[in-house]
Parts: C-alpha cells; structure tokens; sequence
C-alpha cells in the first residue's frame, strides 16, 4: 500500500509540473504570437509609407524600406517562436491527457471503421467515418515515419497527399492545409469554399460547401468536426476526433509532427469556433 501511494504521489507531482509547463508554453505562445501580429502590422505601415514618398520622389523612401525590412525580420521570428511553443503545447498535453501516438491504440480504431483507404483517398463507409480514417492515418503514419513529418506556412498548396507521404519538403504544410486535405480526402466539401485551389485559418471561419458552424455541444453531439482558435481569421486549426477515452480529443498539425491534441488546446479561455459538416439536401 505504501508504494502505491509513492507512486500515486509521484504521478500526481509530475502532472503538476506538467500543468505548469503547460501554462507557461500557453502564455509564451501567445506572447510571441502578439508580437508577431504587431511587427506586421508595422511592416505593412511602414511599407504603405515608403511607397508614399517613392510617388513624391522623397530620398527616404529607401530608409522607410529598410525599416519595413526590420520589422518583416521581428514577425518572422516571433512567429518561429510561436510555433516552437505550439509545438510544446501539443506535447505536453498529450503527456497529460495520454495522447501520445501508440501505433497499436490507433491501429485498434482504424481496423473498426468500414472505409479503406486508397492512395490519398478514403472510400466507402460513412462521411463521418471517413473524417477518422483520413485524420487517423495521418496521425499513425507521422508517427511510423512513413508521412513526411516538417511544419511550413510557405510553400505549394498541395492537399492530395494528406495520408501517405505528405506534401514534398518545400512544399506548403501546415494546419489549415492539413484540415483542408482531411476534407478533400474524406470526399467532403471544402471547407474554404475555394473550390482547393488555396485556403488558410481565416477562409475556414465561415460556411462553406456543407460546412457549418455549431456550438461546441453539437459538436460533440455530432462527433466530429474542427475547430478553429482565435478571434478574427484565427491562428490555428484541428480536427475533431474524439474517443471513447478521450472525448475531446483532436488531430492537427502544429508543429513538425501531425498528431493528438484536445479541444481546449490553448485554454478555457481561449475564444474559439466549431463547425461540423452536413450533406446536402438531395432534390
């Protein structure tokens, strides 16, 4: 009895310490995700105003240049922070929640679901089914190593390689791709009402071919679906893809790996939104 309890206390001392580091990583991604909206928008300022004085013939036009440059410089390594720590919350909620990839635990849920997939598509079953086996074949084949696994917002759009292999190195990589590419692999509607020619946070917020957005109880009540973080366009994107043991459980591309997080990634105080998808209406 006594060891249980020294075991118990231990688990419950590294979970403490776990929910500290992860609030810690919550704060510091939203911090260097500020400065990173703020450097743009002072690039994009500064910008406006240098091609102000080029009209005029102004000499300063070129230092204004140089100040856009510098501010272009702190964006982007306030957003490559940002992503770093994205990267620490998705593995420290895992570490929490017992989300890490275990091949056999999602080997187990594929083999229960009626589509197959073939290629880079899912066919057969229903829509909801194939939601789970596009997002959970991701997920297992990120983890065995046989889906590219790297993180880029830069880059060709290109979704049709969502499950096996993954987009090529140089190629664009990133959540709402990801999403995206669920969908089309899913054969369900873009949720960026871009016919898949292209898409980001700000293109999921809305209702596009079928999608729809919910409350967060039906959301759950339907089982399915994706959230998107943030006010405005968003900054990031994951599937929902809930378990029996996990029931907020999601899928998404954070960081280099595609992989588990849950519904309230970033906190309960973090505003969100929630869509689920409806077939249309024959006739």
């Amino acid at each position: 009895m006594a060891k249980l309890k020294a075991a118990l206390a231990a688990v419950a001392e590294k979970l403490g310490l776990n929910q500290k580091l992860l609030a810690r990583a919550q704060r510091r991604y939203q911090a260097n995700r500020k400065r990173a909206y703020k450097a743009h928008a002072q690039q994009v300022a500064a910008q406006a105003k240098a091609d102000e004085l080029r009209a005029t013939g102004a000499a300063r036009a070129e230092t204004v240049d140089r100040e856009a440059l510098r501010h272009s410089h702190v964006a982007y390594k306030n957003h490559q922070r940002a992503q770093y720590w994205l990267g620490v919350i998705k593995r420290l909620t895992q570490r929490i929640e017992g989300l890490e990839a275990d091949q056999e635990k999602i080997g187990a849920e594929i083999k229960k679901l009626r589509p197959k997939v073939k290629g880079n598509e899912v066919v057969g079953g229903t829509p909801k089914q194939r939601w789970f086996l596009a997002c959970l074949t991701s997920v297992s084949n990120c983890s065995n190593g046989t889906r590219r696994n790297f993180y880029s917002q830069a880059g060709g759009w290109d979704i049709s390689h969502e499950l096996v292999g993954g987009p090529e190195y140089g190629e664009r990589s990133d959540c709402s791709s990801t999403v995206t590419g669920w969908a089309k692999a899913a054969q369900l509607g873009d949720p960026n009402g871009t016919e898949w020619t292209g898409g980001f946070t700000g293109t999921l917020v809305g209702e596009h071919n079928g999608w729809k957005e919910v409350s967060l109880a039906a959301m759950r009540k339907k089982g399915w679906g994706f959230v998107v973080y943030g006010e405005g366009s968003g900054h990031h994107t994951e599937a929902f893809t809930p378990s029996k043991d996990s029931p907020d459980r999601t899928s998404g591309h954070g960081s280099a790996p595609v992989d588990f997080g849950t519904v309230f990634l970033f906190g309960p105080n973090e505003y969100q939104r929630y869509y689920i998808w409806q077939a249309p209406k024959k006739g």
